[in-house]
């Protein structure tokens, strides 16, 4: 808030992740109370704190747990049960905790798939947004290290020369026939050589795959370089 020292995204949402918490302990509750609401049991007449504490003690000792549940409650003197509070249908637990779920991990730029939520996943999307994964939540933090590093372990001089960069190709390969079509055109065009394909798909490099091959119809687009020509 004071525009130089952030604020963590625990703090920043904390009503988005106890909103959270609230409904994983309203479930573990309700399982185990026996997968049942709360219920309120009333008499038609008027009984004394004794027999109030009586019943109370004989219904949890018989009913209460999920090891016990869905038995057959006997009451007796004309005594009704009446829920209390909304069920979970009513209250769209499940639908709160998907939703609540995929809102945390937005807050820290996970795509939903990464955490485990499918709902909307599908054989095409789920490579696009592996990728815009890497370009838009690691790739922030990616560049914030390699700046760092640069200026805490390298001498002014030293920056002149060297490079900090992480290599995410590795999180960037897609799927085999993507790939192989990205080294076809790669190696088309010059810009890779035969082995240094190879070594990309971890094989071992072959004897003359050092080269580098251009189509023979292709020429420069200005005039050849002559000797003493700075290239």
């Amino acid at each position: 808030t004071d525009g130089l020292i952030g604020m963590s995204p625990i703090r920043a949402a904390r009503e988005t992740i106890g909103e959270g918490l609230a409904a994983q302990s309203f479930g573990a509750g309700f399982y185990k109370r026996g997968m049942t609401m709360s219920y309120a049991l009333v008499h038609p007449g008027r009984i004394g704190e004794e027999a109030v504490k009586n019943i109370k003690k004989s219904l949890e000792e018989t009913y209460s747990g999920h090891q016990k549940a869905h038995k057959v409650i006997v009451l007796e003197e004309g005594m009704k049960l009446e829920p209390v509070g909304i069920s979970p249908e009513d209250a769209q637990w499940i639908e709160t905790r998907r939703f609540n779920r995929e809102e945390i991990a937005a807050i820290f730029d996970l795509p939903p798939h990464m955490i485990g939520s499918l709902e909307r996943a599908t054989f095409n999307n789920i490579e696009q947004m592996s990728l815009e994964f890497v370009l838009y939540s690691l790739s922030p933090w990616l560049i914030n290290w390699e700046q760092q590093i640069l200026i805490s372990l390298f001498t002014e001089a030293e920056r002149e020369i060297y490079e900090v960069k992480f290599n995410v190709d590795g999180l960037l390969r897609g799927d085999a026939k993507s790939r192989w079509e990205a080294h076809w055109k790669a190696f088309q065009c010059g810009a890779k050589s035969p082995n240094e394909i190879r070594d990309l798909e971890n094989m071992n490099p072959r004897l003359g795959g050092d080269f580098y091959y251009v189509p023979q119809n292709m020429s420069s687009g200005g005039e050849s370089p002559k000797e003493g020509d700075e290239v």
